[in-house]
Order: C-alpha cells, then structure tokens, then sequence
C-alpha cells in the first residue's frame, strides 16, 4: 500500500483536531465558533441566550466536517477587513482618544458546523433572539432555509452569510437543536446601533448648514463606521473650498438609549489660506495681467485688508478657469487647453502658490459668416424680418478675430427677436467648422423658429401679503396675447423695482392649448414696514433724536404711509405723507403730504407749516411721468437763537441785520401758494439701493400773487442721478443737479427760497451751505461778522457727484467710497450787485458767475438699523484762505 505524502497527512491531523474542538451545549443546541474580540470595560453584555428546553436526544459526532469550500477565505480570519476603534484618528486626522468608543465591529462570523447538528436533517422550526429593531420574520424572509426543507451545513453558512451582508448586525450565532429526526434553528443577533444624533463641533467659520449639505449619512440610519469615515474628506472639502486647507477632522460615537449613537465629527479649522504666488505657463499670447484681471481669485496685494480676493476658495477659482477659457475663446484661440492647475503649500503652511499651465494653441479668424432659417421640412425660408436685418444683430464679420462673446450676444439678440415676435420655442443653434490650415473657422447659425405661441395663463406665487393686482398691474402683457420675451423680463423688473420682494423668478411651462403658455412669477416677500427710534450725532446737525414709522406696502395694496419726527441741532421736523400708486385702479398716482419745520442757520431761523397734493400720470412709457402739484405754506422768519430747540424772535423780521440793502425785506415771511409740473424719469433697479438706472427730474414751479401768495418766484430745477453695476459689487454713481429761481418783483427771492451748496449733503470737503457769494455785513450774531462774511446763497445752482461704492463687509451692510464733488451757487438778482464782497476786495460784487469749487475724498457707509450712517472724509481742491485742507463729516441719511 501507498503511504500517504506527508501535506496529506498534515491535512488530516488538522481536520481531526479541528472536529474534535468543538463543545455541545447543555440544552442540546451545537453553536458555532465565533471570531475573537477584544473587549473593552465598558462593553455592553450580548444579549442573553434565550430560556433552555428540556434536552432532547442528541446525535453522536461521526467525524469532523470542514469549513464549506464555498466560503472565502477572508471570512476565515476574523482580523482582515475589520474596521479600527471607533473614533481613532485616520492617517492625517486630529490625535487624540475617542470618548465613549463603542466595541469594534466584528468581521464577518466564520461557520462550521458539525454534520450531526443538522445535517440531513428536516427543519421543524426557525427561532430568532436578540433581535429589536429587525422582526424574526424579516431574519426569517432573509434565509434561504425554510421550515420544512432539509438543512445543511452549506446552507446555514451561506445565510449566516447573507444575513451578516444586510449590515444591520455586530453578532450572528446559528444554532440547532435535534428533536427526534428534525431540527430547531437558533438565530441569536446583536443588532448594531442606529444613528441617533449628527452634531459638529468646532464649526466656527463655516455655516453648520453647509456642512450638513455634504454629509450622506441619516438620522435613524443603522450605523456603519465605513459610511461615518467616507464623511471625513467630503468635510474637508468643504473647508478646503472657503480656504481652510489645514482644517482637521475626527469623530466619536457616544452611545445613547435605545442602541442608539451619537456621532460627533470634531473640526480643527486652522487659518484660511491666502494665495501666494499665481503663475501662469505656457501664456505667450496673453499676458499675466490680461489674465488675473478676469479672475476673482489673486495673490496677497496691497488690496488685500479689504478684500477677500486672495483667500482661495475652490468654487472661486474653479469658475476662474473657466473664465481663463472664455477669454482665449473670445480672442480667438479655439484650441486652447487649460490644463489641471498645481497647487502647493507654502514651508509655513499659511499661504499656497498656484501655477496654471496653458496650451493656447492657434489663432483663429472668422471665414464664413451667415444666418439660416429651416422649417419643419428642413427647407431653407427667409428669415424673419428678412436675412440682412438677421444677420446685422451679428456684430462679428469675415476677416474679424473669432469672438465668441460676440458671437453669444449676436445669437441671443436673434433669440430675442424671434421670441418677441411670439416664436417662444425658436431654436438658434451656431455651428462651426475648423480650417486648421488656414486657421479660420466658418459659422453657420441655423434658425428654425417653431410655433406662434400665444400667453395662455399668468399665475403669481409667493405672494402671501401683497395682493395679486399689485403685480398684475405691473405686468406689461396680458392673458391672451402674443408671447414676448422682452414685455415679459420688462414685467419681472418691474415687480422687483417695487422693493416688496427679495427676489422674482419667472418661469415658462406649457399650457393646455396648442401654442398655449403659463407664465409663473414667484416672489419672495420682505418686510416691508419699518419703525425706527434712533439717537445719534452728526458733526452738521449736532446731536439727533429720530423716530419713523414708514410702511410702502400699506395692508398688501401697494401704498405707502410715512410718519417722521426729527429733532437736532439745527432743526425740528415733522411730516406725513400718504402715495397711491394707481389710483382707484388707474394709471394716475395720487400723493398728500404735510409737514411743519423748524430750521436754524447761522444769521437766521424760519419756521414753515405747509402741505401739498400731487397727481401723476405717465406718458408715453410707463418709467416716465407727468406729475402736477399744489402746495401751500406759511413761513416765519426771525433771528436765529443758534439752535432749532430755542424760540427764535419772529416778532421783529431782520431786526439783528445792520440794514444798508434792506436785508429785513430779504427776511420776511409769510403765505406761498405754488403750483409745480414735473417731468420724472425712473429706471432704477431698485428704489431704495439702486445699482443701475436712471433717475432724473425736470421741473418749473411758480408762485404768483395770482394763486393768492405773498411771495413770488419761480422756479426751474433739474436733477439726474445714474447708476452703473462695475465689477466685484463696485457701483458707479453720478448726481448732477442744476437750478434757477427769479423773481418778478423788485425785493427779489426770499433768502430762505435761495439755493445754498457746501458739506455731506451737497459738495463734500466744505462747511455747511458755505458755496457761494458772501456780503461783507457784519451780524450781530455772528462772532465771525466782517472775517466770514454774510452767506447770501444763490438764485442759481450747479452740482455734480461722481462716486465709486464698493463693498467691505457685504454681510453686515458696510461700504466703502471714493468721490470726487464740483460746485457751487451764483446771484444774479440786482438787488444783491452793490454789496460789496468779503473776498478781500471790498469793491468787488457779489454778482455773475465764478469758478466751481472741487473736491474729492473718500468714506465709508454702514447701513445699520437706524439707517444708513455715513462718514466721509473730504478735501478741497484748491482752496480759498478760509477753506480747512481737510473736514470730516458724518449723517444719517442716504445721499442720492
């Protein structure tokens, strides 16, 4: 006989002493061996076996039975693809030892089973213990085996198996228990935990909102660690897009009631990373400035302390690739490739060098250029409006450099051709094709117009408080008639002028008719009432005590009420005013307004108690209005008593004036009856910080003993004011004002009816109201007297103010500003022309026009609760001896 080979052997030995390993149960049930697991202190005890029955007949072993073939072998090992101690740091996470650490989860549990336990035999029963949330039947819906089919031991290790792959169990044990010639099947389980609460814990700079966005795990989900460490780079990411490179992550899981966990992701931040270096390779073309000027994303400058700019946030820079792309497209480099950027940490780890490398290939020239129309059939038809007018909204010709912005802009004034002329559905798509010989590239822009389509419904949503005529008045088209892109965006400007909403969005869907749309408008409300207490200082108006009750949507009906009280240093007002914007559902608007003042200037103070009544109607486009307006006031005029809060002596009309050209007649008050016409144009984008539009006024306004008043004038005025989007936030600003009043009667225009200029509300870098011509009278209420001359005001005005408003704090509403301001006020009345001047020449008039006085500075703006504080700073240009070199100035108030 043969003798066996000595593996053969080995092997034998091993299954012996593999079968004789195994124990039997007191209650007459074989389990299988289980993987070894390190315990811990506080590990919570496994569930308790369930209640022994009375030991029935057992079967006798008859030799070892190995582990099924079938089986991997990484089941065998209990240590191989385990995961580690929950909450230990992964490679490159925060150190430190997890608190409240759960036991490991076990590897997949390793079955074998003596034959004699159920082997052959017929399943009476399945029994499942330990198990919460899982019922037995689900277990039992998992396992293949069923009561009455004959178990094998193959089979219970493939549904131990099966079971162990649904992830929702830390422990499986399979036991059999012999009744006669059947078995009872024992499933014991662990369940493992339910993820009972996600909280973060060092989240300083990011908004916890943000975070959880990226986080895939749920509450009330089983459990597993895997999924709790994929979360850790998707964290990072998000810090590493806001420039938080160094930001560490780690977790815990704290065990809480009811088998459930908490987990705790703990965020190290570390500094945000500012941009070192940016390089560029390959560029020949394009110069390193041609490029950074289109990015958001730039090295640490001088900028820097008031820009984030050079703090690298992913999201930033990725669009700044993409811009780096346009650009090449737009000058012509059709094949140009911007390859994957480097980026590298500086030694300290406080700041990173970007280098992008760039292949810009050939520059391409336009070859062909021409617009084609198909229709359905796809037969070339004449465009609409005829191929010449078609092809003239493409700015780009044969020869040019390829643009490709020129190309979108063409390609969308043809869309919004089409679209206005009720083709909502046109389909303008540009083809091109590449000569790389040659380098140029011909264009072909095919056009198939699709149906007429006509506006089936408009509906309105979001719209809680305002009532839905307030929008629908605004809507330049109506249900019924021919779609147009242009009336409709018009509408949505229209709705967001209002200032009701913080957004409009519109929509198209299609109707129920055939060429029917639905146009859907969705607004999104802002509070739109304010009341307002404040207190403040303001180097013009001394000290400030304000209240104000203003609400410009009254009860969702689109008016607006204003209730304002001021008290300072120099004035008291009080005002009420009250606009219908369409009145009784019209086109004529309708305001009332009245008010009573109480202003102090340096050699006087009046005291007006007045009101006015306004109808509007606009012509020819709804932006422009014809407004018509009657006013009537009483005015008292007195010595001034150096504040608005004293009494004033009104009883005696320029009784501290030294009189040689009757300055007591200048003073006097009395009853003004007027009538004003107005011309107001209107285009701004939103009314209460526009940042680009028009805003501008033309106006006459006449007072005449003919209407019943004491005081006659007249008065022409106009005011534009323009706004102008720039990039990063920066708004371009410009207020340009010009004024005349006359008299007919020989005493003149009222002083106080005159025009004044200088300071934060008018020319910057001046003192208040002190432009223009001065008398040489000495006041007796002046200290200054004969040194600062009288300040006579004009009875012609011209202004101007050119600023550039930029963001320094968006979030909290904090603006910088640059300006540059020219003005100034002339007399022309001849009652005025003797009086001799106080610029040194006592024989040069106070008549006719002198030069404008300039000035420029800077300042910031926080609009704050109590409204838009401003502090400026200004300088005059050339100044006059009396003129500071620098004055400082702060309000309340919005300046234009």
């Amino acid at each position: 006989m043969k003798r066996p080979s000595k593996p053969l052997a080995l092997f034998a030995i091993a299954i012996f002493a593999l079968a004789t390993s195994f124990a039997w149960s007191s209650s007459g049930y074989a389990q299988a061996p289980q993987p070894q697991q390190k315990k811990k202190p506080e590990e919570p005890a496994k569930p308790p076996p369930p209640p022994e029955p009375e030991p029935e007949a057992q079967l006798e072993p008859q030799g070892p039975v190995a582990e099924p073939s079938a089986e991997p072998e990484a089941v065998e090992d209990p240590a191989e693809g385990a995961e580690p101690v929950a909450g230990e740091p992964v490679a490159g996470e925060a150190e430190g030892e997890a608190e409240g650490e759960l036991p490991p989860r076990a590897a997949a549990p390793t079955v074998a089973v003596p034959r004699t336990v159920c082997e052959g035999h017929r399943i009476k029963a399945i029994d499942v213990a330990g198990n919460g949330r899982v019922s037995g039947d689900d277990v039992r819906a998992s396992l293949k085996l069923k009561k009455g089919m004959t178990c094998t031991d193959s089979a219970i290790a493939r549904d131990a198996r099966g079971l162990w792959d649904l992830g929702y169990f830390d422990d499986l044990i399979f036991s059999a228990r012999v009744e006669g010639n059947e078995v009872v099947l024992l499933v014991v389980t662990k369940e493992r935990p339910a993820i009972g609460k996600i909280t973060f814990e060092g989240d300083d700079e990011i908004d916890e909102e943000d975070i959880d966005e990226k986080v895939s795990l749920e509450v009330g989900a089983v459990l597993s660690e895997n999924d709790v460490r994929a979360q850790i780079p998707k964290i990072r990411d998000v810090y590493a897009e806001e420039g938080y490179f160094l930001a560490k992550v780690s977790y815990q899981l704290k065990p809480m009631p009811n088998n459930q966990v908490e987990i705790r992701f703990d965020i190290v931040e570390g500094p945000e990373v500012s941009v070192r270096r940016m390089r560029f390779v390959g560029n020949d073309k394009l110069g390193d400035d041609d490029l950074l000027g289109f990015m958001r994303t730039h090295a640490t400058g001088i900028f820097s302390m008031v820009s984030s700019n050079d703090t690298f946030k992913r999201d930033f820079f990725d669009e700044d690739v993409l811009r780096i792309q346009a650009l090449y497209y737009d000058r012509g480099y059709l094949n140009v490739q911007v390859l994957p950027p480097r980026i590298e940490l500086t030694p300290d780890r406080q700041q990173i060098d970007i280098t992008i490398p760039i292949k810009e290939g050939p520059r391409f020239k336009i070859g062909r250029l021409q617009v084609v129309e198909y229709d359905d059939n796809g037969t070339e038809i004449e465009p609409l409006g005829g191929r010449r007018a078609v092809r003239e909204k493409i700015e780009s010709n044969p020869g040019d450099w390829f643009s490709r912005t020129k190309l979108s802009e063409g390609i969308e004034e043809i869309t919004r051709h089409y679209r206005d002329e009720s083709f909502a559905k046109a389909d303008i798509t540009p083809e091109t094709e590449l000569d790389a010989d040659q380098r140029i590239v011909n264009i072909t822009v095919g056009i198939r117009r699709g149906p007429s389509c006509h506006i089936e419904r408009i509906e309105i949503q979001g719209n809680d408080k305002t009532r839905d005529r307030v929008l629908r008045r605004e809507i330049l088209i109506t249900e019924g008639e021919k779609y147009s892109q242009s009336r409709l965006e018009r509408s949505k400007e229209r709705m967001t002028a209002l200032g009701y909403f913080e957004r409009v969005d519109m929509s198209e869907a299609d109707g129920s008719e055939p060429g029917g749309l639905v146009i859907t408008y969705e607004v999104k409300e802002r509070p739109t009432g304010t009341f307002q207490v404040g207190a403040g200082f303001s180097s013009i108006e001394q000290f400030i005590l304000t209240a104000q009750v203003d609400q410009q949507n009254l009860f969702g009906h689109g008016q607006s009420l204003s209730l304002q009280a001021q008290v300072s240093g120099i004035r008291q007002l009080a005002q009420i005013q009250f606009v219908e914007p369409y009145l009784m559902s019209t086109m004529w608007s309708l305001s009332v307004d009245g008010s009573r003042t109480k202003n102090s200037f340096s050699a006087y103070t009046t005291k007006q108690t007045g009101g006015g009544v306004a109808l509007g109607h606009p012509i020819f486009d709804r932006n422009l209005r014809l407004a018509l307006r009657y006013s009537v006031d009483y005015t008292e005029v007195g010595a001034s008593t150096g504040g608005a809060i004293g009494g004033g002596n009104f009883g005696a009309p320029g009784a501290n004036f030294q009189q040689p050209f009757k300055l007591a007649h200048a003073q006097r008050g009395g009853f003004t009856s007027a009538m004003r016409a107005s011309l107001t144009y209107d285009s701004r984008d939103n009314r209460m910080f526009p940042t680009k539009g028009v805003f501008a006024s033309l106006s006459s306004e006449f007072a005449d003993p003919y209407l019943g008043s004491e005081r006659t004038y007249i008065r022409h005025r106009y005011f534009g004011r323009f706004y102008y989007p720039l990039i990063l936030g920066m708004v371009l600003r410009l207020n340009t004002e010009a004024g005349l009043i006359t008299s007919r009667k020989d005493q003149g225009v009222p002083l106080y009816e005159r025009f004044f200029q200088g300071g934060i509300l008018s020319v910057r870098g001046f003192p208040f109201n002190a432009l223009g011509p001065r008398g040489n009278i000495p006041l007796d209420i002046d200290p200054g007297g004969a040194n600062s001359g009288f300040r006579l005001g004009g009875n012609a005005m011209l202004r101007m103010n050119l600023e550039v408003e930029f963001p320094i704090v968006q979030s909290v509403g904090i603006k910088g500003v640059v300006f540059t301001d020219a003005g100034n006020v002339w007399n022309l009345e001849k009652m005025w022309c003797q009086l001799p001047s106080d610029e040194g020449d006592d024989t040069r008039k106070v008549c006719g026009f002198n030069r404008l006085r300039y000035s420029a500075g800077f300042g910031v703006r926080w609009f704050s609760p109590m409204g838009p504080l401003r502090f400026e700073w200004g300088f005059p240009i050339k100044p006059k001896a009396y003129d500071r070199s620098m004055r400082f100035d702060f309000t309340i108030g919005q300046f234009f």
